[in-house]
Formats: C-alpha cells, structure tokens, sequence
C-alpha cells in the first residue's frame, strides 16, 4: 500500500517513512527507506536512510545519505557524508564513501572513498577505485590505481598530488612510503616482493 505524504505529496510504501522531510509527488520512498530532515524531489530512494540531504532528480538504492546535496544522479553508495555534493554522476559499490567537502560531477565510479576538498570532473569513462582514496586536489581523470597481495592480504595503492600516495587510507609522501614500505608491509602480512 502506497501513502502520501502530508508535506508534498510524495508516495511512500508501508515499510518507509519521511520526517521533518518534503517530498514532492513525483518521488517514491520504498523498501524500508526513512528519510529525515531532507528535501527530495522527482527521486527514487529504496532499501537506504536519508537524513539531511537534498535529493533532486536521482536515484538512491542501499545507501546511507547523512548530508550534502545530490543532483541528476544514481547512487548505490556504502556512505555518501558531510557537506559532499553529487552532480550528473554514478556512484556504486559496496565500498564507495563520498564524504565532508567532496564534489563530484559527471563521473561514473565504483569501490572508490572521495572525501576532503577533492574535486573530481568529467570522468569519460566508468572507474573502479579498488577501495583506493582521494582526498585532495581535482582530479578530471582517474588516479592510478594498484593493488598489491591477493585474498585477505590486500593492499590498495592510490595515487595522491603533490608527490604524494595513499596506501589503503593512510596518506603520505611518497619518499617516506619508500622509507616504511616493507615494515608497513609486514605488518600487513605481505610478502618483501609485495
């Protein structure tokens, strides 16, 4: 059964919910989604907690969403935080975080952590981060990206600006990687070779 609701008229199956929230008649909450706080208009949410959010023309899908605006864009997004802003985009993956002042406008990414006062623009094609970082700079292209060990034993290695690189979500110079690199290694039960 479909409810609408009381402020915009927006249509909400029996397992969700909308509080302190507009939600305009052309949007859909459905599969246990809960919105709180939030503006959505002319968008699909299902199986995801909103709060905080404006939403306009998208589509949210098992996501949590506490803040930032999204626009013209699908999202299936482990965490999108902060004051991020999300534009003409795809954002998929069981590990894509999007979070503080992060913006985003026509990409498409997957497994990817976009956080700080990164900019990323323009992307041609579809990117899979690897559960790699950016955190700073603008990126209108992808960085480079390596993953080192197999299974369990994994490390992702992501490029940085300003001579820098993340290895997993630690940033750093890249001369002070090359100083820690195997003990850091070690510690992560990868081999010397790795």
């Amino acid at each position: 059964m479909n409810l609408r609701h009381k402020n915009g008229g927006g249509k909400i199956d029996s397992t969700s919910e909308a509080h302190n929230s507009f939600v305009d008649r052309r949007s859909n909450l459905m599969n246990q989604s809960s919105v709180w706080d939030s503006r959505i208009a002319n968008s699909q949410i299902s199986n995801s907690l909103i709060s905080g959010t404006s939403v306009e023309n998208s589509a949210i899908e098992n996501s949590v969403v506490t803040g930032g605006v999204i626009f013209n864009s699908n999202i299936c997004a482990e965490l999108v935080t902060g004051n991020s802003i999300i534009r003409n985009s795809i954002i998929t993956g069981g590990r894509a975080r999007i979070a503080e002042r992060a913006l985003i406008e026509n990409c498409s990414l997957e497994n990817l952590t976009v956080k700080g006062n990164a900019e990323l623009r323009n992307w041609t094609e579809h990117f899979d981060g690897k559960e790699g970082y950016i955190s700073e700079g603008i990126w209108e292209r992808p960085p480079e990206i390596l993953v080192i060990g197999e299974g369990e034993k994994t490390l992702t290695i992501t490029e940085g600006i300003n001579g820098k690189a993340y290895a997993g979500c630690y940033l750093f110079e890249i001369s002070h990687w090359l100083k820690i690199g195997e003990k850091y290694g070690k510690t992560l039960g990868l081999s010397v070779e790795e």
